[in-house]
């Protein structure tokens, strides 16, 4: 990863955001689309419709405050065992 030297995150905010907001618009667009479609259309634009959620879900298990968030309870639960040791 090319982490930025002053947050250690691997995509800078604006990017990150850039990427989550162009990946929602993407989902928005489709979910429009499969509304309008009519039923044989319907099974593909689904298909699409779970790959967008997928992607979004998938970006936003990156985001630094929430990996941050992991590696707290991890290191918390550690020092719980040593202390309980």
């Amino acid at each position: 990863y090319n982490f930025c030297p002053d947050k250690n995150d691997p995509l800078p905010a604006p990017e990150r955001d850039e990427l989550i907001a162009g990946a929602q618009r993407y989902y928005d667009q489709t979910v429009a689309a499969y509304e309008a479609a009519d039923a044989a259309d319907k099974q593909a634009l689904k298909q699409e419709m779970d790959s967008a959620e997928e992607n979004l879900k998938q970006i936003q298990k990156w985001d630094w405050p929430l990996m941050t968030q992991n590696f707290k309870r991890y290191f918390d639960r550690c020092l719980a065992q040593k202390e309980e040791s």
